[in-house]
């Protein structure tokens, strides 16, 4: 499960995935930005969902995600939640105890 509006690059290993080992990709519409977090909830909440990976900050519009709303859902249902900080680390404070995150990335090159 994805966010309608992750990086570009991000679903290229989505769709990765899809095809090399027929993972379903479904992307969660967001309103102006931000992911809408019922229809989330809908879809972690479906037998199959093992995944939610999403950015913190999409670098159109410059909100700030839900994280941890949405890291809240991914504990509720046992759900691995993997969260792009590539554009938030070092501008922002990150606590991913609190975000509740499986895994976090980002990059050195940023800050």
């Amino acid at each position: 499960l994805t966010s309608a509006s992750d990086y570009g690059s991000n679903y290229v290993s989505y769709l990765q995935a899809r095809d090399r080992w027929g993972a379903e990709v479904i992307i969660i519409p967001d309103a102006y930005g931000q992911i809408d977090l019922d229809e989330l909830r809908k879809a972690a909440s479906h037998p199959r969902a093992r995944l939610i990976a999403m950015n913190h900050v999409p670098t159109c519009g410059g909100l700030i995600q839900p994280v941890e709303e949405v890291g809240a859902i991914a504990k509720e249902l046992g759900l691995l939640y993997l969260l792009d900080a590539c554009q938030s680390l070092g501008q922002i404070d990150i606590d991913v105890e609190r975000i509740g995150c499986t895994m976090l990335t980002a990059t050195g090159r940023k800050f």
